[in-house]
């Protein structure tokens, strides 16, 4: 399956694994870190596969693409968050790490700040986002330390942000390489070798990723039109819509909404 793109709307989440971690090729803007505590899990970031181990900590950087496969039945603590959530932003928007993955990245001085994440994101006593974002960043201060982290080019950072913004807000709409130079002045070559070379994904496949995504929050929502649906995300014809939702799904928007019935009517049972 192609690479999905991911709208994420708050700005923290964190979340114990204890059945499966396996999650198809996504991107998103935001952080996104995976603590393994029992079982194996192969993680690719970038196209570059990595087995990871109880102790192991992978970090993928905003809008690298990456996946989770599970070689044995494991358990995993995920935090997924927003670069401005932490003291950290500049790093995570201006740098990317040699290898994503560090080995035995959690002592016993980190493990307590990670249950004090868990803790206080449930708590509603005063100051508990505070203490999260303290938590945090100080975890992230000892884990990026250990890492070898290189600098993006600053010129390619800026225009891809604007890209990605850009098409973020108007993928609804007809939108081509020709277009989106044309409103951002930038060389259409350039764009389509910032999607390549930054998020291993190509132009209209990033589009056709924000669409797709979209299609599967209407339909979980209750929408099951799919000829409306379709149109609503941007795409001109039902069957182009149905071919690029099987590549990016591996099933059918009849199959994917049929799935969602049926586990609601388990669930009311």
């Amino acid at each position: 399956m192609y690479p999905y793109y991911e709208l994420r709307q708050v700005p923290f989440d964190c979340q114990k694994r204890r059945t499966r971690l396996s999650c198809a090729s996504h991107l998103h803007d935001q952080v996104e870190m995976v603590y393994i505590t029992e079982g194996k899990v192969q993680v690719t970031v970038d196209a570059k596969p990595y087995t990871l181990e109880p102790g192991d900590v992978c970090i993928a950087f905003p809008n690298q693409v990456h996946s989770y496969v599970d070689v044995q039945a494991n358990q995993a603590d995920i935090y997924i968050f927003a670069p401005q959530f932490t003291i950290l932003a500049d790093t995570f928007l201006h740098f990317r790490p040699r290898s994503p993955v560090v080995r035995q990245g959690v002592k016993a001085e980190e493990r307590v700040l990670l249950s004090m994440i868990f803790e206080k994101n449930e708590s509603e006593e005063p100051f508990a986002e505070e203490m999260v974002k303290g938590c945090l960043s100080a975890f992230l201060a000892r884990l990026l330390s250990s890492m070898v982290l290189e600098e993006t080019k600053p010129n390619d950072m800026s225009a891809l942000k604007n890209i990605l913004a850009y098409c973020n807000r108007y993928y609804k709409e007809p939108l081509t390489l020709e277009i989106l130079s044309q409103e951002l002045h930038v060389s259409k070559y350039y764009i389509s070798h910032l999607f390549s070379d930054k998020l291993h994904i190509s132009f209209r496949g990033y589009i056709n990723s924000l669409r797709i995504f979209d299609a599967c929050r209407r339909m979980d929502r209750g929408q099951d039109n799919v000829t409306e649906i379709a149109a609503q995300v941007g795409f001109d014809t039902l069957r182009t819509f149905n071919r690029v939702f099987y590549r990016y799904r591996n099933t059918t928007p009849s199959a994917y909404i049929k799935g969602i019935c049926s586990k609601d009517e388990g669930e009311k049972q």
